[in-house]
């Protein structure tokens, strides 16, 4: 069956905390969290400069939850010689008079996690931002309208066909190495060209398949149990825990106006998510955990910066 699928430039923008790096602390994250070689971290996400590092944190967010593996899928799925359609898509919305994000300037920053859905579904006068919640009718540009009418045509050739491409769009190939991996970008005007992602995709694919370096730290593994479910809509307490190879860290209770709810917050209203942090030996992780009326699990890990 054919594929199409894809992600947008800065995906992982909202795991970026509000203290942003230096560029030794960044690093260190990185090394934490992939075990490699410090010269293939720095070949993957180099910070000689300001901007190089700004643009390596966006790309280290977005990779792990997003890039990477809808790199991995299309690569899977074109080795069963099936068709594959990729795309990256790095329109920004319409920024608001002095936006900024995490303090930096929201012009500055590419597509977040679901800005391209608006565009997609042809929907823009109707919907807001994915991250903001703020609508830009009326400050939508030309160029908007004629990308969210392109994309809306690929969609819908592909859903009819299996084939995105159609009368009056720009020819969308498939992804195949034999012609350089070429990728459709939906910024302005669409248009496809070669994947230049591809040489960090493959040196985190090696990372992430090598056996862990003796003296690289390892994410422990997180738990929640005891989960108050009296409030339907949301836990009002719980507990977790990590465990790793060597010791568990320190048990903790969440409740929520009590003491010991101190350093948990919500996130993402309505969708019913917690973040928190925990020290376990000399490394401080960052959780996040969804819950369910009928399920939990801990989504997202990470190492942060010293």
């Amino acid at each position: 069956m054919p594929l199409l699928l894809g992600s947008n430039t800065d995906e992982g923008a909202f795991l970026m905390p509000e203290r942003r790096p230096s560029a030794k602390e960044f690093q260190t994250l990185l090394l934490a969290t992939y075990g490699a070689s410090e010269s293939m971290i720095r070949q993957a996400y180099p910070t000689d400069t300001p901007a190089a590092l700004l643009r390596s944190e966006l790309d280290f967010y977005a990779d792990g939850g997003f890039t990477y593996p809808m790199w991995k899928w299309a690569l899977m799925q074109r080795a069963t010689s099936m068709p594959v359609y990729f795309y990256q898509f790095g329109r920004t919305l319409p920024p608001m008079p002095g936006q900024l994000y995490k303090g930096l300037p929201r012009a500055e920053l590419g597509a977040f996690h679901g800005d391209e859905v608006a565009y997609a579904f042809g929907t823009l006068n109707s919907a807001f931002g994915a991250m903001d919640q703020l609508s830009r009718k009326n400050r939508w540009e030309r160029v908007d309208h004629d990308l969210s009418a392109a994309m809306v045509g690929y969609w819908a050739n592909f859903v009819k066909s299996g084939d995105p491409n159609g009368r009056g769009l720009p020819v969308w190939p498939p992804y195949e190495s034999i012609s350089g991996d070429p990728l459709m970008r939906f910024y302005g005007q669409p248009r496809a060209t070669p994947d230049e992602r591809t040489s960090r995709m493959k040196l985190l694919d090696a990372a992430l398949q090598a056996e862990p370096q003796v003296n690289a730290p390892v994410l422990p593994k997180a738990w929640l149990r005891n989960i108050d479910r009296s409030n339907y809509e949301e836990p009002s307490r719980f507990q977790s825990g990590v465990v790793g190879r060597l010791f568990c860290g320190r048990e903790r209770r969440h409740e929520l106006g009590t003491q010991t709810g101190r350093g948990v917050e919500r996130v993402c209203p309505g969708e019913c998510r917690w973040r928190w942090r925990v020290l376990f030996g000399r490394i401080t992780y960052e959780l996040m955990a969804s819950f369910w009326p009928t399920a939990h699990a801990i989504q997202n890990m990470r190492a942060m910066p010293a």
